[in-house]
């Protein structure tokens, strides 16, 4: 098998100059279908002569008819490298048609001519993309007319004995097995090409939409739930901004503060990856993170605690060419909240809850290079991380409301 398609491959090559370029993906499939099918025909129709050069004088008009078909096949084939292509394939019908009556009509059905029209009908699938069904039709319409006014004419003017005829329907039946062999091994390496290439652009769409959605989420949306949207009783939502970020990046191009950002909150997705926690979005030069969801998991508050701190440390060690430090404010808050995907259209999984109004207020409100963490927060990390209690301030939209800092790693770490 693997011989026959390095064969139909060749044929492919050789009849293929042309769809290349410009030519729809559809239409090129069929072309180069045709032209490997042009080749093997005018290859057919040369080495049958010496079988009936054996036959002359009876056989002189089917050895005209065969040199004549096979002149017309490379012919073909050379309007097809020229890009002839509709006229090419009239031609290849029309001289393959009219070859297999008038032979048909010359040796009899027992001479198999007649097999020919029957993978001209099944060829039209081929031939013709799916998009020229007209084309298709009028193939099997002729083809299929042709071949049941022959086997009803039941033609029997011969003038060859009755071992010919059998040698005859021999070399007719090898060739159109051997046109189907090489055109159905072309046209199933051309389908086999075009499964990888679907299964690779498959895999590249999962990988995006893995990227954007967790994996439990982007399954549910291909599942086409109606609703995609759960109840979490405690989450830990975090909030990073940058400090005057339009100030430093006043003197930047538009391209060059993308680039910026880029690197930065790569970094933090990396951060969000090691963690265990979910990257929700970006906002600007806003970062939003919440662990908890969409899996429900233990010791969150404490993950993102950590991923605040590494934040802040792993700033430290980019060089985002500023010309001065780069400070980040960063708020955290926990409680209840509704997380999913809203519509269907540049969709993205997101959090709802007054946990998430709070935590936006915990970084608006904090101060530079500083972790402003609720009270609630507070108790759940002082045991095992240093927090800092900063006191009541007033808050928008909240009022006033005890805060604290999150000043370092537990003492256990040794950081």
């Amino acid at each position: 098998m693997g011989s026959l398609r390095g064969l139909a491959s060749f044929w492919g090559q050789l009849s293929g100059i042309g769809p290349e370029g410009g030519v729809e993906r559809y239409r090129a499939r069929a072309i180069r279908v045709l032209g490997a099918g042009l080749v093997v025909m005018a290859l057919l129709n040369v080495a049958s002569l010496p079988f009936f050069l054996r036959l002359l004088p009876a056989s002189m008009a089917i050895c005209c008819i065969e040199v004549g078909a096979a002149v017309a096949f490379t012919g073909i084939l050379a309007l097809g490298v020229r890009r002839h292509f509709a006229l090419a394939r009239l031609l290849t019908l029309t001289v393959g048609g009219g070859q297999v009556v008038v032979c048909s009509l010359l040796a009899g059905l027992e001479a198999g001519y007649q097999l020919f029209l029957l993978l001209m009908f099944a060829g039209g699938f081929v031939v013709f993309p799916r998009r020229e069904r007209w084309a298709r039709r009028a193939l099997f319409t002729v083809s299929g007319t042709a071949f049941l006014g022959l086997v009803l004419a039941d033609v029997q003017l011969t003038q060859f004995g009755a071992q010919t005829l059998r040698q005859m329907a021999v070399v007719n039946g090898a060739g159109v097995v051997l046109l189907l062999v090489v055109v159905s091994a072309y046209n199933s390496q051309v389908i086999e090409a075009w499964e990888r290439r679907a299964e690779a652009e498959r895999a590249r769409a999962e990988g995006l939409l893995l990227s954007i959605l967790p994996e439990r989420i982007a399954q549910l949306l291909k599942d086409d739930r109606p609703t995609i949207a759960e109840a979490y009783e405690d989450v830990t939502v975090l909030f990073c901004d940058i400090v005057e970020f339009l100030r430093l990046s006043g003197p930047l191009t538009p391209m060059e503060q993308v680039r910026l950002l880029d690197r930065l909150f790569t970094a933090f997705d990396r951060l969000a990856e090691q963690h265990g926690l979910e990257k929700i979005k970006t906002i600007g030069d806003a970062y939003m993170v919440a662990g908890g969801v969409p899996e429900r998991r233990e010791g969150h508050c404490e993950a993102v605690a950590r991923m605040a701190l590494d934040m802040l440390a792993v700033r430290d060690r980019l060089d985002l060419g500023l010309g001065e430090p780069l400070r980040l404010r960063i708020g955290i808050a926990r409680g209840p909240v509704v997380a999913g995907v809203i519509g269907r259209q540049k969709f993205s999984y997101d959090l709802w809850g007054d946990v998430v109004n709070t935590a936006s207020r915990m970084e608006s409100h904090g101060l530079p290079d500083r972790i402003q963490i609720t009270a609630e927060v507070a108790r759940a990390l002082q045991d095992r991380f240093q927090v800092e209690r900063r006191g009541t301030i007033q808050v928008k939209g909240k009022g006033p409301m005890e805060t604290w800092f999150l000043c370092g790693y537990p003492t256990t770490d040794g950081r």
